[in-house]
């Protein structure tokens, strides 16, 4: 085949994918989610900094358009949002990643170098702070970490050195003033609430001496965010509020921080700029001119759906301001919002930046260009909650949904040939009128333009309604009015609704709402959970408990018949072991045969909590075969370990008996499951996974299940919680990650091996690259690829190079299992290296490449670069973690150590699950590989080749 008809394939993609290459994934967007802080950099008016949820982003045209910055970053995408610029010198950033290592920027974020230091907190620091001073000429970097106290570094971040005076206690925000001053403030939460409270502790000499300042009436806060007067040096601003919360009350200081009184204001952002002239106070989304005794509100536009204001985490101002009067703000999970006029009206800023988390997806059943999508996790604030794509890009499809988060989404089959189909969402939110919550069910009559809420029936107290996060919804697919004597119905609408929920306890641990019913297309509801236990009581007050539902799936063929997925707890802690015994309840998967009216415990079979006779672990996650519905798939989650391989399960009998059913599931944290309905035996796992040294991924399985392999090329490390596939196309899959909805284009790959038969087949010696008579497209332990010859290139994150034509360069090699018990290789792959950090003393003339071998617990693996001759100086190079499953370890690393042997142009390699030069622990019985060999090159004195 050639390049042409692989173009052909692309064409064929489906609109919402327009941009993706076959046979890697793509991401698409929504753009925006969540934003933990914003900066702008003062020597570059239109340059800006964003740290997100997903990873560190830059924009060069003030907030238009944004790209990922994390070039020379070993791990991508820290989701801390731990930065700091340095107010005095343009584009001079520093940055710790998630693995608590620093990184220096100083040409605005193209590319970062580590500093050497690494805070032993991360990534369980929690609220931690990074601040950049001046001590005369002198640079100063201070950092503030909960569990770690506060520290400086007087060498740019080489080394930090422990502040004695907070020995023992406790730190998360560090603020300093602008030069020539020394005045600084940390935040110090204050949980001693026995005598005078002091949230803060205040230097006036650059760092050398402490004092703890008392502030009336802030027992459990700390200083949450601080700024300084433009007109009076002495007067300061602070916010002071409760340490676990983001939202502080504003406190005025006029004498430098040695007394604070509160006022009436309230927010979780301070801004004051820069240069002089009249006092200018932001506080969020609101201005005050008079020392912050008063603010007007500009906040118009800063909404996710015209009623629901987002969360504000970060604000910055132009550099210029107020000449140039332009601000942007960041949120928790609504993105980021620009304002050109002073903040008189704001519009989203958001196209690039990638930090929608979604946990919901639909396809049309009819038209695979329209997608929709559901933002999770964004249970305290507003998120946009819904998009769909209709062909042209992603849009907010909100209006009138009172919707945080989204976990599911349904569309009513019946209406699919109407202009506008009838669409349901459930998750969570709140009436933007009162605050309170509701019910988490939502409808749409016009394919998503507007909703209305349908919690007609359900429980409700004090804080709204009462049953928690709903998490997915099935229509009963024969429960329209007039439905035929066979089979679904084809006019509708459906009326009989079901959907899970985290339910309601009552007195005596009596629990209900798991479960929830309508028999009149979500008009009214009924909680349906008879059967599911009731808390078990223990002599200590303790009890184990079914906490709620996730999953639920509906024998098509068979109605009545139901099956749901539940989760279950104890609530004792052991400080001990730090962690929850085992609950001592019956808890799985149970089915119904009756329509929801009672459930019996199904789940034999089933691997259970430690310690539990009848507590199977969590499943999040159920699928059930069309075709054959006694016939399900089951994940399970083991919350006490996370780091081995997603656990499945099958049953063909209806959920009597389960056995395993996840060989070649290499990641774990299995979230979604799928089934090719019109593919029998065809079905989809998608893996959350843990970080870049236990990645996620999506895995297929053409066998029901019995064996199954990664198609993970191009996909985050952190995906996925979501799939959907394409009706009309089911070679177009949808996959919802943190960084946006992704789509792959699978591409015909006969051996499985990532690798497509076009490029196998073009590869060296006829398609026969490793000249044992039998094509490479053919033999799942072989694969051959070149860079230019192959759509799908691995880089961090999955950015995708532009693909060449099939032979563009010379570098194919081959990879081959010549001896152990592995029987695949998958997501084999040259490798992008101009991607990766600086591989100092070494090149790599011949590329790098990526491949992955599960169910391999050892394996020797051959590896051919054609046309190359590897003579001395070369050696074998290793990116990845020293210590497997463990990502501050990952790097460049000699891996010498794995080479059995090296001739001409061929290298033999000798690896373990677990063991150096793989990726994952051992516990995932795999074995993954990037990296590739190298030629040593010195370096002199002055740093040049």
């Amino acid at each position: 085949m050639r390049i042409a008809s692989l173009i052909g394939l692309s064409l064929g993609l489906a609109a919402v994918a327009a941009a993706a290459a076959p046979g890697s994934w793509t991401g698409s967007g929504p753009f925006g989610g969540q934003i933990h802080a914003v900066a702008a950099d003062p020597a570059m008016p239109d340059r800006l900094y964003a740290a997100t949820r997903n990873g560190f982003f830059r924009s060069l045209d003030a907030g238009l358009s944004w790209q990922a910055a994390e070039t020379g970053l070993p791990v991508p995408r820290p989701w801390n949002g731990v930065f700091a610029t340095d107010p005095d010198a343009g584009g001079t950033l520093w940055l710790i990643d998630a693995q608590g290592r620093l990184h220096h920027s100083s040409d605005g974020a193209s590319s970062w170098t580590e500093t050497g230091y690494r805070n032993d907190f991360f990534p369980s620091a929690g609220r931690a702070r990074l601040a950049v001073a001046r001590a005369g000429s002198a640079r100063v970097l201070w950092l503030a970490t909960r569990g770690g106290g506060l520290s400086r570094s007087d060498d740019d971040g080489a080394t930090f050195t422990a502040v004695a005076a907070f020995a023992g206690i406790e730190a998360e925000y560090v603020w300093a003033a602008p030069a020539p001053s020394t005045l600084l403030l940390a935040g110090t939460p204050e949980t001693d609430c026995s005598g005078a409270t002091r949230p803060l502790r205040r230097s006036v000499d650059g760092g050398a001496t402490w004092t703890a300042i008392p502030v009336a009436g802030t027992c459990q806060q700390s200083l949450l965010a601080a700024a300084r007067s433009a007109a009076d040096p002495n007067r300061l601003y602070a916010l002071i509020g409760p340490y676990y919360q983001q939202v502080g009350t504003l406190h005025v200081s006029v004498d430098g921080g040695a007394s604070w009184t509160a006022t009436a204001h309230q927010g979780a952002t301070l801004a004051v700029p820069r240069p002089g002239g009249a006092e200018r106070l932001w506080l969020d989304a609101q201005l005050s001119t008079d020392g912050g005794a008063t603010f007007a509100p500009r906040a118009a536009g800063v909404t996710t759906n015209g009623e629901h204001v987002p969360q504000p985490t970060g604000l910055a101002v132009h550099p210029n301001y107020p000449a140039v009067p332009t601000l942007w703000l960041a949120t928790e999970a609504g993105g980021l919002y620009a304002s050109s006029n002073d903040g008189l009206s704001w519009g989203s800023s958001n196209a690039g930046l990638a930090a929608t988390n979604i946990r919901a997806l639909a396809v049309h059943p009819l038209d695979g260009a329209r997608v929709y999508a559901g933002y999770g996790d964004a249970a305290t604030s507003p998120s946009p909650a819904l998009y769909r794509h209709l062909g042209s890009g992603w849009a907010a499809a909100n209006i009138g949904l009172d919707a945080y988060q989204v976990r599911g989404i349904t569309l009513d089959p019946t209406t699919a040939a109407a202009p506008s189909p009838t669409l349901y969402a459930v998750g969570s939110g709140a009436d933007p009128a009162t605050g309170l919550r509701d019910g988490g069910l939502y409808k749409s009559l016009d394919g998503g333009a507007t909703w209305s809420t349908i919690d007609g029936g359900l429980p409700s107290n004090a804080l709204g309604r009462a049953i928690g996060i709903v998490r997915t919804l099935v229509a009963d697919p024969r429960s329209c009015v007039a439905p035929p004597v066979s089979g679904p119905c084809t006019s509708g609408p459906l009326r009989t609704l079901y959907a899970t929920a985290t339910g309601t306890r009552g007195v005596g641990g009596v629990r209900a709402w798991r479960v929830l019913k309508s028999t009149d297309a979500g008009a009214s509801w009924a909680s349906s959970d008879t059967g599911l236990p009731h808390d078990v009581p223990e002599p200590d007050s303790s009890y184990s408990t079914i906490s709620g539902a996730v999953p639920l799936v509906i024998d098509p063929a068979n109605p009545a018949t139901l099956y749901v997925g539940t989760f279950a707890q104890n609530t004792r802690y052991d400080p001990v072991s730090g962690s929850y015994d085992a609950p001592q309840i019956a808890s799985g998967v149970f089915r119904s045969t009756d329509g929801g009216a009672s459930w019996v415990h199904r789940s034999q079979g089933l691997p259970r909590y430690p310690g539990s006779a009848d507590a199977a672990l969590d499943v999040l996650a159920l699928a059930i075969d069309p075709n054959q519905p006694q016939t399900l798939w089951a994940s399970t989650i083991d919350t006490n370990n996370w780091t081995g391989p997603g656990s499945l399960y099958k049953t063909v009998d209806g959920g009597a008996n389960w056995t395993l059913a996840n060989a070649g599931i290499t990641a774990p944290d299995t979230r979604a499951l799928l089934v090719d309905a019109a593919t029998p035996g065809t079905l989809y796992a998608a893996s959350g996974g843990l970080d870049a040294a236990n990645p996620g991924g999506v895995f297929k399985s053409v066998d029901g299940g019995a064996s199954w392999r990664s198609i993970s090329l191009g996909l985050p490390a952190s995906s996925a919680t979501a799939l959907a596939l394409d009706p009309a196309d089911p070679a177009i899959l949808h996959a919802g990650t943190g960084g946006g909805v992704f789509t792959l284009e699978q591409l015909p790959d006969a051996d499985g091996d990532g690798i497509p038969d076009a490029v196998e087949d073009a590869g060296p010696n006829g398609g026969d690259s490793d000249g044992d008579g039998m094509r490479d497209a053919l033999q799942a332990t072989v694969a051959a690829s070149a860079p230019g010859a192959s759509a799908a290139s691995w880089r961090p994150e999955g950015a995708v190079a532009v693909p060449g034509p099939l032979g563009a360069d010379a570098g194919w090699f081959t990879v081959k299992l010549i001896d152990g018990d592995c029987p695949q290789l998958v997501d084999v792959a040259p490798v992008d290296g101009a991607a990766l950090p600086a591989d100092a003393g070494h090149a790599h003339p011949h590329g790098l490449l990526r491949f992955e071998a599960p169910r391999c617990p050892g394996a020797t693996v051959e590896v051919t670069y054609h046309g190359a001759a590897f003579g001395s100086g070369w050696s074998w190079r290793l990116y990845g973690p020293s210590t497997p499953g463990d990502a501050a370890t990952i790097g460049w690393h000699d891996a010498g150590a794995v080479v059995i042997a090296q001739s001409a142009n061929r290298w033999r390699l000798a690896f373990a699950a677990g063991g150096f030069g793989s990726y994952r622990p051992a516990s995932t019985g795999s074995i993954l590989f990037i990296g590739g060999p190298a030629r040593q090159e010195a370096i002199f004195a002055d740093g040049f080749d």
